[in-house]
């Protein structure tokens, strides 16, 4: 930035309000008030200090260099950069304790809401945190309810960044296998695109209109600048669309599509890590756990390991047939809500239901976990540290239903998840040789099933996943087998 350019006459009144008693006791615009008449009354003799330092005020400044670092930053800017986000995320965290606290006083944690969002993206600009967008996902998700609702799309940005292809095709190629444009699926109309955006996530809050001033989202620590800047393309190609004034034409309405962008809300992208942490301490609390409170490292721990990350049944239709269910948006929010209830549901006393608190094809109904107290929960987590138990063959061949897969190539949003009856697919023969996989996913926790007069001990001393990009191959080391 170009340095400031001083004046003979700032120089003057600058004096004025050192050294002259009066000067001392008014303000900047006062000073210039009243010093305005006498400058004009001052012959250019009278003038001539002043203006000759303000001459040499601009060749000190010009002289000046601000410190850089090893990057070429100047330090000072990097240092406030730094300064503001620091306090963007301490203001992040106190508003996710509040929402939290508040669920707590109301004695309805279990019901408070959240909704979890994400995104997948074409390309990133070089030099620049701007992202095309490819396909979003948002869930509505409570400890008692799961995931309550689903919203998944698809999006046609109809361009990419100028000179960015190669990159577009590596990064899709290796990721979510997406269609580039021109050729691209989903929503082209980012008007009617944030318009629905917009409405899935006011109808899904607790609040209503009158105390709503901003719609918060969730998602991954590292993913926010993305989740931000997805965001915000969509919003400024709406505000693009409605300054045309023509509007963009809508095909299947066969209408021109126009939205009122002055009654759009913010919307603000919080870190869902934290508020793992804040909800697990929460409801340690509510649940009356007296054992050492987690931190920020042993939540992010346990998050990271993403328990469900192959699991099948649980993305778009389009990322399952070409097996990208991992890299799926709304594969992805999935997980995070059986994250959650997995690592929770235990301390509150809550049964985990198939397709809400857990994939449709777990079957949680003969699955129970002993405590030391009464209590009898369904959690993967919690049956860890569960003693050594018995397994009933005949559930261990059966297979839950899949859920519905919502439409890849349109806006989708779907108030329930239900669990149609599919084909059994499964191998007897591989669930009886390795009774502890369910749907691809290992769990190597001891278990009780439903007591009959076929069953089984299990005993091991450890179990490891091995598990690759193609084939998914789960191997079982070092586990025996004894009957009672």
């Amino acid at each position: 930035m170009a340095p400031k350019k001083h004046s003979g006459f700032m120089m003057y009144v600058t004096e004025f309000r050192k050294k002259k008693p009066e000067g001392q006791r008014m303000s900047l615009s006062q000073a210039i008030d009243y010093c305005g008449s006498i400058w004009k009354g001052m012959t250019d003799q009278q003038r001539g200090p002043y203006i000759s330092g303000a001459k040499n005020a601009d060749v000190a400044s010009r002289a000046r260099r601000d410190t850089l670092n090893c990057h070429g930053e100047v330090i000072a800017a990097r240092e406030k950069e730094e300064r503001d986000a620091a306090k963007e995320i301490g203001s992040m965290k106190r508003n996710i304790d509040r929402m939290v606290r508040e669920g707590r006083n109301r004695c309805d944690l279990e019901n408070t809401k959240f909704i979890f969002a994400t995104f997948n993206y074409f390309v990133r600009g070089l030099n620049s945190q701007i992202y095309i967008p490819a396909e979003f996902s948002a869930c509505q998700f409570s400890l008692k309810r799961g995931v309550n609702s689903l919203y998944s799309t698809m999006i046609d940005p109809g361009h990419l960044i100028f000179g960015l292809a190669c990159d577009a095709m590596k990064h899709s190629g290796g990721t979510h296998r997406l269609p580039l444009p021109p050729l691209a699926l989903g929503e082209p109309i980012m008007s009617k695109l944030y318009q629905s955006i917009q409405d899935y996530l006011r109808s899904r809050l607790d609040r209503g209109d009158q105390d709503l001033k901003s719609l918060p989202v969730f998602t991954k620590t590292d993913d926010i600048t993305m989740v931000k800047s997805c965001f915000h393309f969509i919003k400024t190609g709406c505000e693009e669309e409605q300054r045309k004034h023509e509007g963009n034409y809508d095909e299947d309405e066969d209408r021109f599509y126009k939205v009122d962008v002055s009654k759009f809300l913010p919307i603000v992208v919080y870190d869902v890590q934290y508020l793992f942490l804040a909800l697990k301490k929460e409801a340690m609390d509510v649940g009356g756990l007296t054992s050492e409170k987690p931190n920020l490292y042993v939540t992010d721990a346990f998050f990271s390991r993403d328990f469900y990350e192959f699991q099948d049944g649980i993305s778009c239709q389009y990322h399952e047939e070409i097996d990208r269910s991992k890299y799926c948006t709304q594969s992805r929010v999935n997980r995070w809500a059986y994250t959650f209830c997995d690592y929770m549901c235990a301390d509150l006393a809550i049964t985990m239901l198939p397709g809400k608190h857990m994939p449709p094809s777990y079957k949680s109904a003969t699955v129970q976990a002993k405590f030391n107290s009464d209590a009898s929960v369904d959690s993967f987590f919690s049956l860890a540290t569960a003693p050594s138990s018995t397994l009933n063959r005949k559930d261990r061949e059966e297979r839950s239903p899949s859920p519905t897969i919502s439409t890849a190539s349109s806006l989708t949003s779907i108030n329930s998840i239900p669990a149609p009856k599919v084909p059994n697919t499964a191998s007897p023969k591989k669930f009886q040789e390795n009774p502890t996989i369910w749907g691809g996913t290992l769990k190597h926790y001891g278990v009780l099933l439903k007591e009959t007069k076929d069953r089984f001990i299990l005993k091991y001393d450890k179990a490891i996943d091995d598990f690759s990009d193609d084939d998914f191959n789960v191997t079982i080391n070092d586990m025996s087998w004894s009957r009672p």
